[in-house]
């Protein structure tokens, strides 16, 4: 029951960061400050995606854990949906972006 909540006060929070953190407005302004492409973007997000999961492999603290899964969460939502947003506009190669048995595309 307690682990539920916790997931779920997690997901709100995640939600909320998300909208304030990654809003297309805020996007839109890093794009423009620093030229980079929704290609480039879709790459920066899996490489913090992936950093992300390396470091919940070598935390032990239980407030790091935490936060390596706060980590996780937040870099796979980003990833995610500019992932989505490059489908939409057809730049990316698809198979390419497929991860695993999981297939994102």
């Amino acid at each position: 029951m307690i682990a539920r909540v916790i997931k779920k006060g997690l997901e709100y929070l995640n939600e909320e960061l998300w909208v304030k953190g990654f809003g297309v407005e805020e996007q839109n302004r890093i794009c423009e400050e620093k030229k980079y492409t929704l290609v480039e973007l879709v790459d920066l997000a899996r490489r913090d995606w992936d950093h992300a999961k390396a470091l919940f492999e070598e935390v032990n603290e239980p407030d790091m854990v935490d936060h390596a899964i706060y980590s996780i969460e937040a870099a796979e939502r980003k990833y995610m949906y500019l992932l989505k947003r490059a489908k939409e506009e057809k730049v990316v190669d698809i198979p390419y972006y497929q991860i695993g048995e999981n297939k994102l595309a």
